[in-house]
């Protein structure tokens, strides 16, 4: 049934000369568009999170996700060497027990950011989704921070410290206490 409307429907959008004429137009004006997209990708210098956005538009057929990473490794600072992450923890702070969560923006690369979680988990923070290499949000945009439950304060400066030590932002990182985040959960959000 549902096949027999849908070609009725196809049928009579292709006899129709005034559907066929407004079909035609907008397959070219989006081809139009398309193309201009890609020569402002291409050409035109733009913030990091813009061109992310374009490029995700322009490159419409893969994984945006991928295509973010991709584009950013290309045009993305390089790596810092994670090795120079010192432990900064004092001995009161039991790193384990806190679940660690990375958020980044910006044309921060996705290795460096596992780079930085793995050097973290070998420090003993509970670091999730290091393999993965964090999450990319826009939502990060501008931001350098650490934030944290009550009660949680000590943990996230010296989290704050180590993140700080990975040169991934020129900001200082700062502790921030958000009513939003769970208890035991420390949630790293910095960009570039």
């Amino acid at each position: 049934m549902g096949v027999g409307t849908a070609l009725v429907v196809a049928t009579r959008i292709v006899n129709n000369e005034l559907m066929m004429t407004v079909l035609s137009w907008f397959v070219f004006s989006l081809g139009l568009l398309w193309v201009l997209l890609f020569i402002i990708y291409k050409i035109i210098p733009m913030p990091a999170t813009l061109s992310q956005q374009i490029s995700c538009a322009v490159w419409f057929l893969k994984d945006c996700k991928t295509v973010v990473d991709t584009d950013t490794q290309a045009t993305g600072p390089a790596p810092p060497d994670a090795s120079v992450l010192p432990s900064r923890q004092s001995v009161d702070i039991q790193p384990a027990k806190y679940e660690v969560y990375v958020q980044f923006a910006g044309v921060l690369a996705r290795d460096s950011v596992r780079a930085m979680m793995r050097k973290l988990g070998e420090q003993g923070w509970n670091v999730q989704g290091a393999e993965g290499g964090g999450q990319r949000t826009s939502d990060a945009t501008g931001t350098s921070e650490v934030r944290y439950a009550a009660g949680d304060k000590a943990a996230a400066e010296a989290l704050a410290a180590a993140v700080q030590e990975s040169h991934l932002s020129s900001r200082a990182v700062n502790a921030i206490q958000n009513s939003s985040v769970e208890k035991s959960k420390l949630e790293v959000w910095i960009s570039r």
